[in-house]
């Protein structure tokens, strides 16, 4: 499955796996403990849409404080802690080294989920900075963004240390990944976007971001690698799969503005947003035709 040949001193599989098994499962259940957590949330969330007055009078418990607080846990607690995890291990097969930096790691997700913990108290005690997909204070975003640079600085010492030569496409979405978020949530935290135009217009390049660079690119690499494991066979097209992974990386970037259409914004901005959500269809088309051409004659295996 790997185009890259192996060179000497490669660590077997179950030795690669036996190394990264405590952080890669630390990070995965810490991600199941905020899912359970979060859908708790959501579940009195959607009660509290049918029955408005249940609860009503804990202010901590309205609406508009367990909504976010569902949608940030979901974001930054089970889908961002358990795909870092799953990333990781990935990395781990794919370059043929341990993860690096296991005990930086390991402090790093426990920081992550006491930022967690606190950037929930302050949300439901009402201290949400009010923006869709970023309502944990500015604080707290910027704690669970560091602890993602440790875990990226674990990922490119794997690329550097790599014992392969060369890359398979689900690394060169993981690696983009760890590049692109810490981006996203460092710019998204700094006070120039404060102003409420201003503002709409990085909310929307965020929340898109983060769907379409950090967890798109996650689910791609995981997908690239189990799909053709599953049927011991390479996947259909390599140079697809890139062109792929390109036009995500050039297209997807501008999508989020398309939120502002009518809004108080420069019509070009709108439009080229416009244009480049079209664009999309690229590589939205590339990454279904190699998936389903892969899978074509074994469909049933896939399935059981």
């Amino acid at each position: 499955m790997d185009p890259g040949s192996k060179q000497p001193n490669t660590l077997s599989v179950s030795e690669l796996d036996r190394r990264a098994r405590f952080v890669v499962m630390f990070l995965i259940l810490s991600g199941i403990f905020w899912l359970l957590f979060g859908t708790l949330l959501a579940l009195v969330a959607s009660l509290k849409m049918h029955l408005p007055d249940w609860l009503g009078t804990a202010g901590w418990l309205t609406f508009g404080r367990v909504r976010p607080l569902h949608l940030n846990t979901m974001v930054y607690g089970w889908a961002s802690l358990t795909g870092a995890g799953v990333a990781l291990w990935l990395l781990s097969r794919l370059l043929k080294v341990p993860v690096m930096l296991r005990g930086y790691i390991i402090v790093a997700g426990v920081i992550w989920n006491i930022a967690l913990l606190v950037g929930s108290i302050q949300i439901l005690a009402g201290s949400s900075r009010g923006i869709e997909w970023l309502e944990f204070p500015v604080s707290t975003m910027v704690v669970i963004v560091l602890c993602v640079i440790i875990l990226s600085a674990s990922v490119l010492m794997m690329l550097v240390m790599r014992k392969v030569k060369q890359l398979y496409v689900s690394v060169w979405y993981l690696i983009a990944a760890f590049l692109w978020f810490p981006l996203l949530g460092l710019v998204s935290s700094l006070p120039i976007f404060d102003t409420p135009t201003v503002q709409a217009g990085m909310n929307w390049w965020y929340a898109h971001n983060a769907l379409g660079l950090w967890f798109t690119p996650v689910g791609l690499a995981a997908a690239y690698y189990f799909i053709p494991k599953v049927l011991g066979r390479p996947i259909y097209s390599y140079g697809l799969s890139l062109l792929g992974f390109w036009g995500l990386a050039l297209f997807y970037n501008w999508n989020g503005f398309h939120h502002l259409i009518g809004g108080p914004v420069p019509t070009w901005f709108v439009t080229i947003s416009i244009s480049a959500s079209v664009m999309m269809i690229i590589p939205v088309v590339v990454v279904a035709v190699n998936h389903h051409m892969t899978v074509v004659g074994s469909f049933r295996a896939v399935i059981n």
